[in-house]
């Protein structure tokens, strides 16, 4: 076959296949009852309206000149390229909020505004996405496969927040795991991801995650009403708002309606998070005004009542019912102080499985709010927290802890008391949610925060023991000496007697805060911190160590292996050698055992890690060996 045959063969199957994609969309579209403009009479030069909002709840026409068809955009996905025209868009260019935005040929629905090109534009030039695509969406929803849990696992780095707090970098490592689903690098309008009820400088510690996320963070006002309204309404032009967090603070994405039937929409026209099946909470909009920029315009909206659920998230638009009732999570967040007094706030999450993993993050935004709200002024705190999870099968999960900092780190800084507590509770959730066990659905979260002026803080300046070598059934003791942040130095005593049966050479005694013997504990064991299933994340939930404790170990030679996270000590010589010749790369070799932990209560967080070692003599043993050596370890 010569190669002109071969590309008219090519283009005929190219054309064929085009003509039966939009007879599908015309059949969807008399479904739908939509009287759409074929994308192939589609010409440059043609002349139509857009409709959006504004300014308050009244759509607006604009004027819109189409100036080419744009051939597999995406995959097998034709984009029509428009100019907008009128004094409205003259003004602000192509808005961020006008995703989904409807435009008209000759009165006959052509698609959704969904795409700018470059910064500073001098031309307001925009992308439409063919309805043709968007109705492909809701063909989707009628084959719809149960809603999956998030690609995007991370269970251990929950957990490990759990017991040893966040880094700096968590949270910004996780919006940047979530940025290839929100980025495609093809000018998708940002859609702005409006925050109502929060202050300044919460938003600006959110900024970066957001940004990272692919969303235009904007402070709004009016958070979302936290109840269903199951007559709610929509109309094409209309904004709309997919809601994460409702209720006393509000977090949610607006967007323009695209077409409504009975009680469906489609929006957008363009995909949020491309997550395919959702249930995901949706809410009628207002726009309380547009704010023109030459390096991008947007709405500032608020969103109003929950009215239905968004079903389908896809690349070429949002499918939503409405009076389909979306499921929540309570969340109640009690706070006191003595500048505020007590405070109570109601919030209302989005319960998705494909979303659980990034709830966590606008979970932690939301807590850290309400406990900023309470604080005292820029002034040192600490916090004192109780933490709990109802699950449905009638059982809660409860944490409690105290924080506090030191002022070098400065209010809102990284780390800070407030971010701290915040990052607890939000990383419970996040190992509740994101794990592969049958765990029972989160039914509510409550949290109750009491905030007190200064700081409570002290680090572990030095262990000294009461001699270098003891023997079997002596009593040791060591002095912790603790720095205080106001500098005063106290010292805390704990004895033990060896056991007069022991054969170890010698004692060792670690002395840490909660959070510095844990991460020893994870660093020399990672496999016991990772549950195997429900009972075991449990356990460790239940076993936590808290901040405002002293933990004195007392730990003797053993050596064994860690298999599986289970410690096997003083294994006989014939065995370690069998164990030694299958071990595989999570077995770990172990080298002592633990004799004795003691929980020492303190009224502050302490902070630091030391390591003494004692040198045991046999009853009758060679005084020549009795040195006055000990092995100190750098704090932590």
């Amino acid at each position: 076959m010569s190669e002109r045959r071969r590309t008219a063969v090519f283009n005929r199957i190219i054309r064929t296949c085009a003509l039966l994609l939009w007879t599908a969309a015309v059949a969807a579209a008399q479904n739908w009852n939509l009287n759409i403009f074929p994308l192939d009479q589609i010409k440059p030069g043609m002349q139509g309206v857009g409709k959006t909002v504004f300014t308050g709840e009244g759509v607006e026409e604009f004027g819109v000149q189409v100036l080419d068809i744009i051939k597999n955009f995406y995959p097998q996905t034709d984009l029509i390229l428009v100019r907008l025209t009128g004094d409205r868009v003259e003004q602000t260019g192509v808005v961020s909020g006008m995703s989904g935005s409807p435009v008209y040929l000759d009165g006959k629905l052509v698609g959704a505004v969904a795409l700018r090109f470059g910064e500073f534009a001098k031309e307001p030039i925009a992308g439409v996405m063919p309805i043709g695509y968007m109705l492909e969406v809701v063909d989707a929803e009628r084959t719809r496969t149960q809603a999956v849990r998030s690609a995007f696992t991370g269970e251990y780095g929950f957990m490990h927040n759990v017991l040893v707090g966040a880094d700096a970098d968590f949270w910004s490592t996780l919006a940047q795991t979530w940025s290839g689903r929100t980025r495609d690098g093809q000018n998708r309008i940002d859609s702005p991801l409006v925050f109502s009820g929060f202050t300044e400088p919460v938003l600006a510690q959110a900024a970066p995650w957001m940004r990272a996320l692919g969303f235009q963070l904007i402070s709004g006002g009016g958070a979302t009403a936290a109840g269903f309204q199951a007559d709610g309404r929509l109309e094409p032009g209309g904004s709309v708002s997919q809601v994460f967090i409702s209720g006393d603070l509000s977090i949610d994405v607006t967007g323009t309606v695209t077409a409504v039937d009975r009680n469906r929409i489609l929006a957008f026209g363009h995909h949020i998070f491309n997550l395919g099946p959702t249930q995901l909470p949706m809410a009628s909009s207002r726009v309380l005004t547009t704010l023109s920029s030459l390096m991008g315009s947007n709405k500032m909206a608020s969103s109003q009542n929950i009215i239905g659920s968004m079903r389908q998230d896809r690349l070429a638009g949002v499918y939503g019912e409405l009076g389909a009732a979306p499921p929540l999570v309570p969340v109640v967040v009690q706070t006191s102080s003595a500048a505020q007094g007590r405070r109570a706030f109601s919030l209302y999450m989005a319960d998705d499985p494909a979303l659980n993993n990034l709830m966590p993050l606008f979970l932690r935004i939301a807590v850290f709010q309400c406990l900023v709200v309470s604080q005292l002024a820029a002034a040192p705190c600490s916090v004192e927290l109780e933490g709990a999870a109802d699950l449905a099968d009638g059982s809660r999960i409860t944490v409690e802890d105290f924080f506090s900092a030191e002022q070098s780190l400065g209010f809102m800084a990284a780390g800070s008391e407030l971010g701290d507590a915040s990052d607890l509770i939000a990383s419970l959730l996040g190992a509740l949610w994101v794990n592969d066990f049958a765990t029972p659905a989160v039914r509510r979260i409550t949290l109750s925060a009491n905030i007190v002026e200064g700081e409570r803080y002290a680090r572990i300046r030095s262990v000294t023991p009461d001699r270098a070598e003891v023997n079997p059934g002596d009593s040791v003791t060591v002095a912790i000496e603790l720095a205080h942040h106001d500098g005063r130095i106290t010292t805390v005593r704990q004895s033990l007697v060896v056991p007069k049966t022991t054969t170890s050479a010698s004692l060792t005694v670690l002395v840490g805060g909660g959070r510095a013997l844990t991460q020893y504990d994870v660093q020399t064991n990672p496999e016991k911190f990772r549950p195997k299933n429900f009972n075991e994340l449990i356990e460790l939930l239940k076993v936590r160590r808290r901040n405002d404790r002293l933990y004195v170990q007392w730990r003797v030679p053993a050596p064994g292996l860690i298999v599986g996270g289970e410690e096997l000590a003083d294994l006989p010589p014939s065995v370690m050698g069998i164990m030694n010749h299958r071990r595989v790369s999570e077995d770990r070799p172990m080298r002592d055992r633990l004799l004795l932990e003691k929980i020492l209560p303190q009224d502050r967080e302490i902070a630091g890690f030391k390591r003494v070692v004692f040198r045991i003599v046999p009853a009758g043993g060679d005084p020549s060996r009795r040195e006055a050596g000990l092995e100190t370890a750098a704090e932590w």
